[in-house]
């Protein structure tokens, strides 16, 4: 059994996540519908929580994709957040941010990569809210290969950046 783990976990903000769910009185005291987002923020928590509880050396992080803004390690602060500096940009300038509308927080709830989650991080978990329309998409059409050329921060983006995330944490570390 290792003595420490390092986990990311991916939150989808995406508008469809506001979505209720319906819960069986049995398996949650809540008298109200839970919506999708409502479940994947109590799962979250409660991990993080077990990892906080089981071991000081334990660390994570959250992605959380579909975000209004860009907040993870590969932003830097005077990047704009506007449809001008999109991995697809049509002149092929030069990429500013591989990952936009993806935010990570970690540790006492700022980016700081995968750190030790502290009670902030458990705030910051619970404060958030869906993406209130599809980010990204000027027209915030359905359907069809135009919407998944345009949307940023998909559940495929935040995948590659929850590895690179490890990645970076874990190269050459025994485990």
């Amino acid at each position: 059994m290792p003595n420490k783990e390092a986990v990311v976990l991916i939150i989808d903000a995406n508008d469809s996540m506001a979505t209720e769910v319906t819960v069986s009185p049995l398996s949650s005291p809540l008298s109200s519908p839970n919506t999708r987002f409502d479940c994947a923020k109590e799962v979250s928590i409660a991990i993080i929580s077990d990892l906080i509880v089981r071991s000081k050396t334990n660390e994570a992080t959250v992605v959380v994709l579909h975000t209004e803004t860009t907040n993870n390690h590969f932003f830097e602060e005077g990047d704009d957040d506007d449809d001008n500096n999109d991995s697809y940009c049509k002149d092929n300038a030069r990429i500013r941010c591989p990952f936009p509308n993806i935010t990570e927080i970690s540790g006492n709830g700022e980016v700081m990569g995968i750190r030790q989650p502290l009670p902030d991080l458990l705030r910051n978990i619970q404060q958030l809210k869906p993406t209130a329309t599809n980010v990204g998409c000027g027209d915030n059409r359905r359907g069809g290969s135009q919407r998944s050329r345009c949307t940023k921060g998909d559940f495929e983006s935040g995948l590659v950046y929850a590895a690179d995330a490890l990645h970076r944490r874990t190269a050459g570390k025994k485990i």
